[in-house]
C-alpha cells in the first residue's frame, strides 16, 4: 500500500477488518497521510474504474494441517470465513464491476475463500505471472545478499 502511494497510485480497501499481526500502522499512517488510500465496505465503490484487483487470504497458514483446519482455529475460521465470504474475488464480482481488471493474488490462495476457481482460472488473471516475478525477484535478492554479503561463509546456488 505505501509503494503503491508513493508512485501516486490509488489504493481503494473493501475489507470488514485487518489481521492485528499484519498491521504496521507506522507504514499504513505514511500511505493515508497521501491521501490515495480510501477504505470502505462498499464492493462496487471500491472496484469502480480500478485497473487490478488484488486478494489475499483471509486465513492464517497456521490455521492447517495436511489440508484440514486444526481444532484449536476452527472457530476463528468459521468466524473470518462467515466475516469475510461476502468479498471473495470471483469472476461475476470482476465482470460485474471491474471487467477490465487484472486479478491478482500473492499466494497461496485457499480456492473457494478469498478467491474462486473461476477467479484465478479467469482471462484477466496475472496470478501466476505475478507469483512467478516475485519467484525470479527472490532469487535476484539472494544473489544480491549473497555478493554483498560480509559473511564469508556464504555460499549456496540457484536453481529454478
Amino acid at each position: 500500500m505505501l509503494v503503491a502511494t508513493k508512485l501516486g497510485i490509488e489504493v481503494a480497501i473493501a475489507a470488514p477488518e485487518a489481521d492485528s499481526d499484519s498491521i504496521d500502522r507506522e507504514l499504513n499512517e505514511m500511505a493515508a497521510a497521501t491521501g490515495l488510500v480510501k477504505r470502505t465496505l462498499d464492493l462496487a465503490e471500491t472496484l469502480d474504474g480500478a485497473d487490478y484487483v488484488h486478494t489475499d487470504t483471509w486465513m492464517n497458514m497456521e490455521f492447517f494441517e495436511n489440508g484440514k483446519v486444526k481444532l484449536a482455529f476452527e472457530q476463528e475460521f468459521s468466524r473470518r470465513k462467515d466475516l469475510f465470504m461476502p468479498y471473495q474475488l470471483n469472476a461475476s464480482l470482476i465482470e460485474c464491476y471491474a471487467p477490465q481488471a487484472g486479478i491478482m493474488h500473492c499466494m497461496p490462495c485457499h480456492i473457494g475463500y478469498e478467491i474462486s476457481r473461476d477467479a484465478i482460472d479467469h482471462p484477466n488473471s496475472v496470478i501466476y505471472d505475478q507469483a512467478e516475478n516475485r519467484l525470479h525477484m527472490q532469487k535476484a535478492m539472494f544473489v544480491w545478499l549473497g555478493r554483498n554479503s560480509t559473511n564469508e561463509s556464504f555460499s549456496g546456488g540457484l536453481v529454478g
